[in-house]
């Protein structure tokens, strides 16, 4: 009897490891599969976002030769209209291109000269062409003493701004929406700059503040 338990013992244990061995090998296969979609995905939203960009930019190139042209007061808003909704889409799309170039780790800070003038107006205008018809105040306070020209990533600086301003325009029925730029510490030639966006929409929850900044 004891070698007979002995013998169901070890036939038990036999079979354990080779369900264990078969599920390990499966799980080696689906995470196989997984890597290759991930894979795949992040190619083609490279791709996808290149081609894409290429037509956007003669897009916005062509509404600025048009711009430059002597037009009817219509038209040039309509034309700068279709300019504005064409820079937020392009924006759109490079944010598309940055989540493949984080997947395969490639993300970087692109610093150059910018205009801080330029980038403010870009942002504000985009955010305006959202507001419709919106009986909204909108209103931009920039401090003077901001130097004219800047050197950052102004990629990520008018995705940041856009991001707030039209999360301020999603919650706010009606009042006021107030830009703040103002001019920071400046050390070692370098300057900070300081965004604040004010609404009178509905807020947030004091329980969700310390959620703000997570993902």
């Amino acid at each position: 009897i004891l070698f007979i338990i002995y013998i169901v013992n070890c036939l038990i244990n036999i079979y354990w490891v080779m369900q264990f061995k078969a599920y390990k090998k499966l799980m080696e296969i689906k995470a196989q599969e997984a890597l290759i979609a991930n894979e795949s995905k992040s190619i083609f939203l490279a791709n996808m976002s290149h081609e894409i960009r290429t037509p956007m930019n003669a897009i916005l190139g062509m509404s600025e030769l048009v711009l430059r042209q002597t037009i009817p007061n219509q038209a040039r808003e309509h034309v700068y209209g279709i300019k504005s909704a064409s820079k937020n889409l392009l924006s759109i799309i490079n944010d598309i291109l940055d989540f493949s170039k984080i997947e395969s780790g490639k993300l970087e800070i692109v610093e150059s000269e910018y205009r801080p003038s330029t980038l403010i107006n870009d942002a504000v205008n985009i955010c305006i062409a959202r507001m419709g018809t919106s009986e909204v105040e909108f209103i931009v306070e920039c401090d003077p003493d901001i130097p004219c020209v800047l050197y950052g990533d102004s990629l990520r600086i008018r995705q940041i701004i856009i991001n707030l301003m039209t999360n301020a325009i999603k919650f706010t029925k009606s009042g006021k929406i107030t830009v703040a730029i103002e001019l920071g510490k400046s050390r070692n030639k370098q300057i900070q700059l300081k965004f604040t966006v004010a609404d009178t929409g509905i807020g947030i929850v004091q329980k969700n503040l310390e959620r703000l900044f997570e993902p």
